[in-house]
């Protein structure tokens, strides 16, 4: 099925398809009905986003078939699908109303977002007295400016290809010694391919790249790791077409079971759909409130209730893991033919154990307080953390939506004022960030350092067993690891 070309003409191909099938969602899936329509308009597109991986061979050319499968099959199609019902980074109007910024935010592995003024003027007169050392090796670190973006890059790069040349000389050492070497070569090469298309887009269109990844190795937890350290960019689109969905469709469904559980309990006490007592009369209608109040409130009851409200999110967490999973398993058929079911494990194993972790945090907070640590993760969980720096506009939407929901603005609010508060709560959520960065620098102990051991430790031996191993088995990562020897003794 594979084309016969050579690896330049492979990349020009796929580029330019890329291309070709974001200049068509723009001109004909936008400005189509979102909803179904859309989405029979979009049929086009992830059809042609599945087979672009294949204009690579698989036998010698794996790397080229990955990095495609990555990029359109996977997180392009999710995004495609996020636009088809009008939610996502592609239907904001930033975004929607300009040719080239929809074409790099659906073609390009990258999250983008728009770079305020604010943000600008500040980047130009930097306040350089208040900040320290180690503040200011922090903020170089985590800038998403194109110079840094492009900085970093090249010394990942570096680093890339002395991992890669000391891999050749690891013939004789255990297993798990390669795979800890291939899973950070792995790791490097993911950063440099969308720092580098991140720091481009960024040049050229002046936009704002969100972070690809924020210290993995630093997670003290599970959660933490998947949701606000490893793959960002991976984990927003995961968040807007799985978790969201089905955290809404499972809070739909519980509702409507609990509203038929009342209704039947009313009409079993006497009480008639038009709200008319039976026989019985006052009595019943006591009766009935007394049943549900014991189904809404009590201490056991009650304990139950919010357990249950918080049935929607596990799921929806689960489902994420799951369908993470999936995607995984595909790209290995992708360069295969073989699906072993050992990535879509892994997947759902730490799916599990990052469900149980949560339960058992919310156990601990209940009866004796939360930790410094805990009272950060929890901010994190409202979108006012120091975990990463994307935090900073999810601060703001959060805020945002408080402001409207409880500030009553109604439609005669004059745009003045919108201005106003925009700029005054956009101040303050840059005032909350640089707060939580400040604070981020203290919160170290040996408490985090031993779960910081626990947590990454654990989810490098089981990607050792479950990710890494089938790849091993299969060749895969043998042939990558040549493909890459191949390229750079080209270079």
């Amino acid at each position: 099925m594979a084309l016969d070309v050579t690896w330049g003409q492979g990349w020009a191909l796929a580029s330019v398809g890329a291309l070709l099938i974001a200049v068509y969602c723009y001109a004909v899936v936008k400005p189509t009905r979102p909803g179904f329509p859309r989405l029979i308009a979009s049929i086009p597109a992830l059809s042609a986003n599945v087979f672009l991986p294949w204009v690579f061979r698989q036998e010698d050319q794996v790397l080229g078939v990955v990095v495609i499968y990555c990029i359109t099959a996977w997180l392009s199609s999710f995004k495609l699908l996020c636009f088809c019902w009008n939610t996502g980074v592609l239907s904001t109007p930033w975004i929607s109303s300009d040719l080239y910024r929809f074409v790099a935010a659906l073609s390009l592995p990258i999250h983008v977002q728009p770079i305020t003024k604010d943000r600008v003027s500040a980047e130009l007169t930097p306040d350089v007295t208040k900040k320290s050392v180690a503040e200011w090796i922090i903020d170089a670190v985590q800038s998403e400016t194109w110079t840094m973006l492009l900085i970093r890059s090249s010394f990942k790069l570096m680093v890339f290809i002395f991992l890669v040349k000391l891999m050749a000389s690891l013939d004789t050492v255990p297993l798990f010694v390669r795979h800890v070497v291939f899973g950070w070569n792995l790791f490097l090469f993911v950063t440099i391919v969308c720092e580098t298309l991140a720091g481009v887009a960024a040049a050229f269109l002046a936009i704002e790249i969100r972070p690809h990844f924020n210290h993995p190795y630093l997670a003290t937890s599970f959660q933490e790791f998947w949701s606000r350290r490893w793959n960002l960019t991976v984990s927003s689109c995961l968040r807007e077409t799985i978790f969201e969905p089905v955290k809404f469709a499972v809070t739909w469904c519980t509702s409507r079971m609990q509203n038929g559980a009342l209704q039947d309990g009313a009409m079993q006490n006497g009480a008639t759909p038009n709200g008319e007592t039976q026989k019985g009369g006052l009595h019943s209608n006591v009766a009935g409130r007394n049943s549900q109040s014991k189904v809404q409130g009590g201490d056991a009851s009650g304990k139950a209730a919010v357990e249950e409200s918080r049935l929607p999110q596990r799921v929806g967490m689960l489902a994420t893991f799951f369908v993470s999973g999936l995607a995984h398993e595909i790209a290995v058929w992708y360069i295969s033919n073989q699906v072993t079911g050992e990535m879509t494990l892994f997947f759902t194993l730490h799916g599990i154990v990052s469900v149980t972790e949560c339960y058992i945090m919310r156990q601990r907070s209940g009866k004796g307080g939360r930790s410094r640590k805990e009272t950060q993760s929890a901010a994190a969980a409202r979108g006012v953390t120091s975990g990463g720096r994307e935090d900073g506009p999810s601060a703001f939407e959060s805020t945002r939506k408080r402001g409207v929901t409880s500030g009553g603005h109604g439609p005669e609010q004059s745009s003045s004022a919108e201005c106003e508060r925009t700029q005054r709560e956009s101040s303050e959520a840059a005032l909350i960030k640089e707060a939580a960065k400040r604070e981020r620098l203290k919160l170290w102990g040996w408490k985090d350092v031993g779960a910081c051991i626990f947590v990454v430790g654990s989810t490098v031996v089981s990607a050792h067993f479950l990710f890494l191993a089938p790849l091993t088995r299969l060749g895969l990562s043998q042939e990558v690891t040549r493909e890459v020897r191949a390229a750079l003794g080209r270079v």
